[in-house]
């Protein structure tokens, strides 16, 4: 782990076990640069980081302090499948996968921010926990950022492979709706057609705010819930 990370997840972590609060001022440069024993021109890179995920905010003169609620704590479900299950005390597993090596239509190039006709892999899966289909995958990763994905890949977890990479997940934006289950779903996903499925269309980015990944999940309720989080400010 390079240096200026060290300062970024010590400053993450805080903030997840509530250390420092929504509003809140952080030690100063010199503070972090001695209590983590590192160089003050370090600490800055980190926290120019942080701002520039909107995760803190400066006040020339006031100090760095901590955003209302950096967007990517908000979130608690409808990314990273595998974390998800094993949270639940699940067993994660794929008993369906194919990629494809395709060009950009208009809808995936504007959500993924690439010149239209530009490489992706088309992804998809089907995502089970203790050996029950839970969720068919559509999706969509710029081939340039993981010429090397391949369908091994794809069965295990692409995010836990991408992190090997130094890719880490950032922040979410999802839209929730209900469908019903079409029959080419409804085979793969072990339920009736026409039963009610949870769509979840995302689009994933980066922790510097880069999207890696756009794509639509169906959820089947019967032996799984999506539970979101909300956080309510403090007064």
């Amino acid at each position: 782990m390079k240096k200026y990370e060290i300062v970024r997840e010590y400053i993450l972590e805080s903030i997840k076990k509530n250390i420092y609060l929504p509003g809140m001022v952080i030690e100063s440069e010199n503070e972090l640069s001695s209590r983590l024993n590192v160089s003050r021109v370090t600490v800055r890179k980190a926290l120019d980081d942080l701002c520039a995920d909107n995760t803190l905010f400066k006040i020339k003169g006031k100090g760095t302090f901590v955003a209302e609620k950096p967007k990517y704590f908000d979130f608690q479900c409808g990314v990273g499948f595998s974390s998800e299950i094993r949270k639940r005390n699940r067993v994660p597993s794929t008993n369906y996968a194919k990629i494809r090596h395709i060009k950009a239509d208009a809808l995936v190039a504007a959500e993924l921010q690439i010149p239209l006709e530009s490489e992706v892999w088309e992804v998809i899966r089907v995502r089970c926990a203790d050996g029950i289909p839970i969720a068919h995958e559509h999706e969509f990763f710029p081939y340039l950022l993981m010429p090397d994905l391949t369908e091994e890949i794809a069965f295990s977890s692409i995010y836990d492979w991408l992190e090997t990479k130094g890719i880490y997940l950032g922040y979410v934006d999802q839209k929730i709706s209900a469908v019903l289950a079409e029959k080419s779903i409804a085979s793969k996903m072990n339920v009736a057609v026409g039963s009610p499925l949870v769509k979840m269309v995302i689009t994933t980015y980066t922790r510097t705010g880069t999207p890696f990944n756009f794509g639509e999940t169906l959820y089947q309720t019967e032996h799984f819930q999506i539970l979101q989080s909300l956080y309510l400010n403090k007064k």
